[in-house]
């Protein structure tokens, strides 16, 4: 499977459009159709932020040798068995209580910013969700 048939897949199984995934990537519409069609290929730092929202390794996505079979578990679990927390630190709680070896490595850390950052960022909010 190219790397354009893994997005195309991996978008469709999260129900996705193309428009969908393209804002959640900061990309155009236009950039997505391209890579589902083969037509070019995403840069390192897409194919990093893909491999995390669709929940596969970076090596899943750019070697054509490997099927998600092999990196894929589908196990159904109940959530509410993990505590609380936030989705992200239940579903971590999960795969711990199943694979007690697992290393859970997260591949894109949110960046903690600046005072004069997170003022900045905040304006930048109101701009743009007010129409400003």
């Amino acid at each position: 499977m190219t790397i354009g048939e893994k997005l195309k897949e991996a978008r469709r199984q999260f129900d996705w459009s193309q428009e969908e995934l393209a804002d959640r990537l900061y990309v155009s519409r236009a950039a997505i159709a391209k890579w589902e069609t083969d037509g070019g290929i995403p840069d390192m730092t897409n194919i990093k932020a893909m491999a995390e929202l669709f929940q596969v390794s970076v090596d899943y996505l750019i070697n054509e040798d490997l099927s998600a079979e092999k990196f894929t578990i589908r196990q159904n679990i109940n959530l509410d068995d993990y505590g609380k927390g936030g989705k992200k630190t239940r579903i971590d709680r999960a795969v711990k209580a199943c694979y007690p070896d697992a290393e859970i490595i997260l591949l894109m850390p949110k960046q903690k910013l600046t005072r004069s950052e997170k003022i900045f960022d905040g304006i930048l909010s109101f701009m743009t969700s007010s129409g400003g």
